[in-house]
């Protein structure tokens, strides 16, 4: 096929193949992936070419995405452990890319509605990362209005339920909102650790020992090696002893090898957080 075509075009193509290779897809104008997919398109000797580029370069725009959401599903140690602002630098390209994509397949392909639900999820999770340490109504609601156009085309997001949580946690303190998606995170996905885990931990600060426990065990049921699980797990036993001074007698029945393992692998996941 690129043997009948003039060297020019087949020259243009290869940079085309090469800028999908490095992620140059959108800028600098002119010489992206982009500038070079769109004049590749209107040669007719490409012809049969057209639709493979155009699959290519959709999988290309939504790979890095892709693997963030995966990694934060896995709970990938390379991904959870971003800061902040590293977080808002790698995230904030990716709406913009995957709006792309999903223009170049369509709305009748199967993958539309998912990477339409992924845009509005990052745009939701961006907004949340610029925003303030104190409560901001009006910012909170905008990080909503993201977060519910992504569930209107992907409703069992269980990633987008556990945003939600986070925005009555601290941007439109919620209690009862914030415990109602965490759980929602949970039902979506009943094998994330990460949805028993932040919800344990927030229902542990508010005191709600208990309920904080029985996610925190049932997390440590589907990954015994978490630590940073294992950390919050003995702070709401030894908080949940500490005010209920009722409930002290369960240290009597507490497995001392168990505590000892949640000890140590916690001091191990605090030694670390600080380490980096």
């Amino acid at each position: 096929m690129l043997a009948t075509v003039d060297s020019t075009i087949r020259a243009l193509y290869y940079r085309f193949k090469k800028a999908l290779k490095e992620k140059v897809f959108l800028e600098p104008p002119g010489e992206c992936a982009d500038a070079y997919y769109l004049r590749l398109m209107a040669e007719p000797k490409l012809e049969r070419l057209h639709n493979s580029m155009r699959r290519n370069y959709a999988a290309a725009l939504q790979d890095d995405a892709q693997q963030a959401i995966n990694n934060l599903m896995k709970m990938e140690r390379t991904e959870t452990r971003l800061y902040r602002l590293e977080r808002l630098k790698k995230y904030a390209p990716y709406p913009r890319l995957l709006e792309r994509a999903a223009e170049l397949l369509g709305p009748e392909h199967y993958m539309y509605q998912t990477l339409q639900a992924r845009k509005f999820y990052f745009e939701g999770a961006v907004l949340q990362m610029e925003s303030p340490l104190n409560p901001d109504s009006v910012l909170g609601q905008r990080i909503l209005d993201k977060y519910r156009a992504s569930l209107s085309q992907q409703p069992d997001a269980a990633l987008t339920y556990r945003g939600i949580s986070e925005v009555f946690e601290k941007v439109i303190p919620n209690i009862d909102s914030m415990a109602f998606y965490g759980y929602k995170a949970i039902e979506a996905s009943p094998n994330w650790i990460r949805a028993y885990t932040k919800l344990g931990w927030m229902l542990t600060n508010l005191k709600r020992f208990g309920e904080a426990q029985i996610l925190l065990e049932k997390a440590l049921t589907i990954d015994s090696s978490e630590a940073r699980t294992w950390g919050i797990w003995v702070g709401c036993r030894i908080g949940r002893a500490i005010w209920m001074p009722a409930k002290l007698a369960i240290y009597k029945r507490l497995p001392w090898i168990q505590l000892m393992k949640g000890l140590i692998f916690g001091l191990a996941a605090c030694i670390s957080t600080k380490a980096k």
